[in-house]
């Protein structure tokens, strides 16, 4: 005869017991999460930005050209910079381009180049008409870079220009001029005769700006609305010659919103790496102190950005 066992299974008053020990030890857990969060956040946001800062400066390097970080509202970060969309190297009359994208020629002629042969032009006779200009997609900037070897004019010249709306000159003294419908940009510069110089047309968020051989010479404020068939032709009045041209377009690389809990308590608005990976001196002086905060305490991280491109990060 087999004896019978019973369970009377847990009291009411044992349920609530291990009820409440459960609620303890969540609380605490979460408490713990919470506070792991916090500090996560805190880090990862600023390894996340300290890298964004690094891979700018080196796209600045690849690309040479400048690089732009954008900062808005204490919590979102953009990396804007220019990407080449188009290459014409003047070694031979078919004007040969990268992407497939070749000039046209009218009355060139081969002269000695840069790297090896140039284009060479005349007044109202020679000009290279590199194709429309939108369909290189700069609809948010662009920089246009060129060798120029001038030859002796005594007549106001045209390097190049994008229709009616924008044009690059050289007056009868050599000075240069950017000039668009409504504003003129003077550089203060003079533009020798047979010798090869670098020269540089940039636009972006509502800046012109003339660069010569890596110098700044004059910048303004102005905005820049290219028609849809305008073209981008060059040399369309000048004596000399044209070698390595490249037009670079304006992009979003990359941008980064950080989290709810952190926040930028201190940043300049804009930072600019140079072609050279170093801080931009025509617009900073000195190095640069980026500072995250918590939003709902005191604990802060840091990002410093010495004159020669250094970024080192601070975690507490």
């Amino acid at each position: 005869m087999y004896a019978r066992f019973s369970s009377p299974g847990m009291t009411l008053v044992e349920l609530m017991v291990c009820l409440a020990i459960f609620a303890i030890l969540l609380g605490m857990s979460s408490a713990f999460f919470s506070d792991f969060q916090d500090r996560f956040g805190l880090s990862n946001a600023t390894f996340h930005l300290s890298i964004m800062l690094k891979n700018g400066k080196e796209w600045a390097k690849q690309e040479n050209s400048q690089v732009l970080i954008k900062f808005f509202d204490q919590q979102r970060v953009e990396l804007w910079g220019a990407r080449t969309v188009g290459f014409w190297h003047c070694d031979d009359l078919a004007t040969t381009g990268a992407f497939g994208l070749h000039g046209q020629v009218q009355n060139g002629f081969l002269e000695p180049g840069k790297i090896q042969k140039s284009l060479g032009f005349e007044p109202g006779q020679t000009k290279l008409d590199c194709g429309i200009f939108q369909r290189f997609g700069p609809l948010r900037g662009f920089s246009l870079r060129f060798w120029v070897y001038p030859g002796r004019c005594s007549e106001n010249q045209t390097l190049f220009q994008i229709s009616d709306v924008l044009a690059l000159r050289s007056t009868m003294d050599n000075g240069l001029v950017l000039e668009t419908p409504t504003a003129k940009i003077y550089g203060q510069y003079t533009l020798p005769w047979y010798q090869w110089i670098l020269l540089e047309v940039r636009s972006a968020h509502d800046y012109l700006s003339i660069w010569a051989d890596e110098r700044l010479i004059a910048q303004g404020v102005c905005r820049v609305v290219v028609p849809a068939h305008s073209r981008l032709l060059m040399g369309t009045y000048f004596r000399g010659r044209i070698d390595q041209i490249q037009l670079l377009s304006w992009t979003i690389l990359d941008e980064f919103t950080l989290p709810d809990l952190v926040m930028l308590a201190s940043t300049p608005s804009e930072i600019w790496w140079n072609s050279q990976g170093y801080l931009d001196g025509t617009k900073h002086t000195g190095s640069i102190q980026i500072v995250l905060q918590k939003t709902a305490s005191t604990e802060k991280a840091q990002i410093a950005i010495s004159e020669i491109g250094v970024v080192q990060h601070s975690i507490p």
